[in-house]
Protein backbone atom coordinates (compact mmCIF):
# COMPACT_ATOMS: atom_id res chain seq x y z
CA UNK A 1 0.00 0.00 0.00
CA UNK A 2 1.53 3.19 -0.71
CA UNK A 3 1.79 6.21 1.42
CA UNK A 4 -0.72 8.34 0.03
CA UNK A 5 -3.65 5.63 0.19
CA UNK A 6 -2.78 4.83 3.72
CA UNK A 7 -2.84 8.58 4.98
CA UNK A 8 -5.72 8.89 3.60
CA UNK A 9 -7.37 6.48 5.59
CA UNK A 10 -5.76 8.10 8.55
CA UNK A 11 -7.35 11.11 7.40
CA UNK A 12 -10.86 9.77 7.38
CA UNK A 13 -10.64 8.13 10.10
CA UNK A 14 -8.96 11.43 12.12
CA UNK A 15 -11.81 13.30 10.93
CA UNK A 16 -14.49 11.42 13.34
CA UNK A 17 -15.51 11.72 16.58
CA UNK A 18 -16.36 8.56 18.73
CA UNK A 19 -17.71 6.90 21.65
CA UNK A 20 -14.88 4.87 22.93
CA UNK A 21 -17.26 4.14 26.62
CA UNK A 22 -17.54 0.49 24.77
CA UNK A 23 -15.40 -1.38 21.54
CA UNK A 24 -18.98 -2.03 20.28
CA UNK A 25 -20.20 1.61 20.10
CA UNK A 26 -16.51 2.55 19.16
CA UNK A 27 -16.96 -0.12 16.47
CA UNK A 28 -20.13 1.60 15.14
CA UNK A 29 -18.43 4.67 14.69
CA UNK A 30 -15.81 3.28 12.42
CA UNK A 31 -18.80 1.73 10.44
CA UNK A 32 -20.28 5.08 9.94
CA UNK A 33 -17.54 7.03 8.99
CA UNK A 34 -16.14 4.04 6.41
CA UNK A 35 -19.25 4.03 5.00
CA UNK A 36 -19.90 7.91 4.37
CA UNK A 37 -16.66 7.54 2.58
CA UNK A 38 -18.02 4.99 0.60
CA UNK A 39 -15.03 2.38 1.48
CA UNK A 40 -16.14 -1.16 1.16
CA UNK A 41 -14.72 -3.36 4.31
CA UNK A 42 -15.27 -6.60 6.25
CA UNK A 43 -16.24 -6.46 9.75
CA UNK A 44 -14.95 -8.96 12.20
CA UNK A 45 -13.46 -10.50 9.68
CA UNK A 46 -11.67 -14.04 10.46
CA UNK A 47 -8.20 -13.60 8.81
CA UNK A 48 -7.93 -17.33 9.47
CA UNK A 49 -5.82 -19.67 11.83
CA UNK A 50 -3.29 -18.45 13.48
CA UNK A 51 -3.97 -14.82 12.88
CA UNK A 52 -7.35 -14.37 14.58
CA UNK A 53 -10.09 -11.96 13.66
CA UNK A 54 -9.28 -8.54 13.00
CA UNK A 55 -11.88 -5.53 13.83
CA UNK A 56 -12.25 -4.28 10.13
CA UNK A 57 -10.69 -5.28 6.60
CA UNK A 58 -10.75 -3.13 3.25
CA UNK A 59 -9.80 -5.96 1.03
CA UNK A 60 -9.73 -3.51 -1.94
CA UNK A 61 -6.84 -2.49 -0.36
CA UNK A 62 -5.33 -5.24 2.18
CA UNK A 63 -5.92 -3.02 5.03
CA UNK A 64 -6.64 -4.14 8.97
CA UNK A 65 -8.09 -1.42 11.45
CA UNK A 66 -8.22 -2.79 15.11
CA UNK A 67 -9.98 -0.94 17.57
CA UNK A 68 -8.49 -0.52 21.36
CA UNK A 69 -9.60 0.37 24.29
CA UNK A 70 -7.81 -1.12 26.61
CA UNK A 71 -5.19 -3.42 27.07
CA UNK A 72 -1.57 -3.35 27.90
CA UNK A 73 1.01 -1.98 25.10
CA UNK A 74 2.19 -5.24 25.05
CA UNK A 75 -0.74 -7.64 24.58
CA UNK A 76 -2.10 -5.21 22.21
CA UNK A 77 2.05 -5.69 19.64
CA UNK A 78 1.73 -9.35 20.00
CA UNK A 79 -2.16 -9.41 18.48
CA UNK A 80 -1.33 -7.01 16.06
CA UNK A 81 2.01 -8.53 15.10
CA UNK A 82 -0.32 -11.94 14.39
CA UNK A 83 -2.22 -9.65 12.31
CA UNK A 84 0.83 -8.65 10.52
CA UNK A 85 1.81 -12.45 9.35
CA UNK A 86 -1.56 -12.85 7.50
CA UNK A 87 -0.29 -12.46 3.72
CA UNK A 88 -3.99 -10.94 2.94
CA UNK A 89 -2.63 -7.63 5.26
CA UNK A 90 -0.54 -5.13 3.72
CA UNK A 91 -0.90 -2.32 6.41
CA UNK A 92 -2.58 -2.23 9.93
CA UNK A 93 -4.13 0.87 11.21
CA UNK A 94 -4.74 1.27 14.94
CA UNK A 95 -7.34 3.20 16.78
CA UNK A 96 -7.00 3.44 20.43
CA UNK A 97 -8.14 5.98 22.75
CA UNK A 98 -5.50 5.06 25.55
CA UNK A 99 -2.47 7.23 25.04
CA UNK A 100 -0.02 4.30 26.37
CA UNK A 101 -1.35 2.32 23.24
CA UNK A 102 -0.55 5.18 20.49
CA UNK A 103 2.44 3.49 19.19
CA UNK A 104 4.92 5.39 16.76
CA UNK A 105 4.46 4.15 12.92
CA UNK A 106 6.33 1.46 12.65
CA UNK A 107 6.73 -1.91 10.89
CA UNK A 108 5.67 -4.63 12.04
CA UNK A 109 6.56 -8.08 10.08
CA UNK A 110 6.96 -5.95 7.41
CA UNK A 111 4.20 -4.17 7.02
CA UNK A 112 3.20 -0.45 8.10
CA UNK A 113 1.44 0.16 11.66
CA UNK A 114 0.12 3.34 11.97
CA UNK A 115 -1.62 4.26 15.51
CA UNK A 116 -4.82 7.33 15.08
CA UNK A 117 -5.12 8.30 18.40
CA UNK A 118 -9.13 9.19 18.57
CA UNK A 119 -8.53 11.91 21.10
CA UNK A 120 -7.44 13.93 18.74
CA UNK A 121 -10.33 14.61 16.67
CA UNK A 122 -12.17 14.98 20.19
CA UNK A 123 -10.38 18.15 21.06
Amino acid sequence: MDEVSLSGFLEILKAYRYSVGSEERFQRGVEQALRDHGIVFLREHQLGSPYGRIDFYVPDVKVGIELKVKGSPSQVLRQLHRYAYCPDISALILLTSRTRLAFSPMQVNGRPLVSVPVWEGQL
